[in-house]
């Protein structure tokens, strides 16, 4: 027997048992709420894709805007990573870890791209 005391190193199983998921459940909801909140201001209260671009977004709608295809795309991810909190699952947690790159990027190059392209353009 060893003489020094043994070091947690890991979380006990019950502690285990009650955490699922890559994050905890309170940001996998935030981030959830946030995509929520992005496409509702872009349904609800943003001028209709109609009247700014009347000839492609009458087939397309608001999908011709490319902020509201990658708020779509974050949603479902974020939905995904909230089920992953609520279930133990690993083959969607390692589905999760291979899509957060793409997630990460479409997320960070919406906002620089937005804030490039079409923010401070006074058309």
């Amino acid at each position: 027997p060893s003489p020094y005391p043994k070091m947690k190193t890991t979380m006990m199983d019950s502690e285990a048992a009650a955490h699922h998921g890559l994050v905890p459940l309170p940001v996998a909801i935030a981030c959830l709420a946030s995509q929520c909140v992005a496409l509702y201001s872009t349904w609800f209260l943003s001028a209709p894709a109609t009247i700014q671009m009347p000839e492609v977004a009458k087939y397309v709608g608001n999908f011709v805007w490319l902020t509201f295809q990658t708020n779509l795309m974050l949603l479902g991810y974020y939905a995904l990573v909230v089920i992953g909190c609520l279930q133990a699952l690993p083959t969607l947690e390692g589905l999760l870890v291979r899509l957060f790159p793409l997630a990460f990027a479409l997320a960070s190059f919406l906002t620089m791209a937005y804030y490039a392209l079409d923010h401070f353009n006074s058309e």
